[in-house]
Order: C-alpha cells, then structure tokens, then sequence
C-alpha cells in the first residue's frame, strides 16, 4: 500500500497545505492524512486527481482525468460514455466467441470419430452406424453420406 503524501504528491498537491486548501479542511487535519492515512473518499479522490484508475479494474488501467475534467485513454483521445460500455460489451462478445470456438472444436472431434466409424463400416461392407445425437452434418456431408448409402445398396 502506497504510502498518502506520495498519492497526495501525483495527485499534483506538493504540501499538505495546498491539499488543506483545496478540500477546505485545516492544514492540521491533511498532515494528521500524511502520518495516520485519510478517509477512503479523499485517497480515492487523489488517485483519480493524480491520473490513477486502475483500482476500478483492469477495464481502467491507462484512462485517466485530463486537466480540464475529461477522460482520456492511452492514445489520449477523450472518452466518452458509450466508449467505456462498448468495453465491456467487446468483452462479453469475445467470451461468447471462445465459448464457440470451444464447441466448433468438440464438433469437430466428434466428426472425427464418426467420419472414424463410417470408413470402417464400409470397409468391412456393414450400413453406416447412427449419427451422433443432437448433431447435424452440413449440406455438403449429408450429399456425401447419401452418395456412400447409394453406393453400398449398389455394392
């Protein structure tokens, strides 16, 4: 834990009397800050003053307060509102798009096994076995086992 007068210093107030100013409180009670620590709501308020809003989460690091209010980011263009939700929804949609990835993948692993047990059945000149439950091959795999099933009631 950071120790106040250095938060108190990047927050761009050098002595606890300029501090004592701003806040309007005695300069007795900002250097009672300095030596036993401030209430919660005046070190958050420095680390806002002094550019730090890493402790709201990680969507904060590098957005910071410019000198006339606004929020900047790391490219220091002025954020506004919808920036900061359009995060987290960027957020949500690439979890929604790993989560997919995940299952195209165990699709395909179980393709894999059927695609496995097809090959076999005709090599040994048995019907092909059932589908997976609950999984549907595409329009072109569907032409293919059609053309198999034709090809072995022929054979």
């Amino acid at each position: 834990m950071e120790p106040f007068p250095l938060i108190r210093g990047r927050a761009g107030f050098g002595s606890p009397k300029a501090l004592a100013e701003y806040l309007e409180v005695s300069t007795i009670t900002a250097k009672r800050w300095d030596q036993k620590g401030p209430p919660k709501a005046v070190k958050l308020l420095m680390q806002i003053l002094g550019r730090d809003l890493s402790w709201l989460g990680e969507t904060w690091e590098g957005i910071y307060f410019d000198h006339e209010g606004y929020l900047k980011g790391a490219t220091r263009a002025r954020l506004h509102g919808g920036d900061l939700r359009a995060i987290e929804r960027m957020e949500a949609i690439i979890a929604i798009h790993e989560r997919e990835r995940l299952e195209a993948r165990h699709d395909a692993e179980i393709f894999k096994r059927f695609q496995g047990a097809v090959r076999a059945a005709i090599e040994a000149g048995k019907h092909m076995p059932p589908r997976p439950p609950g999984v549907r091959p595409s329009r072109s795999k569907r032409i293919l086992e059609r053309r198999e099933r034709r090809w072995l009631r022929r054979a």
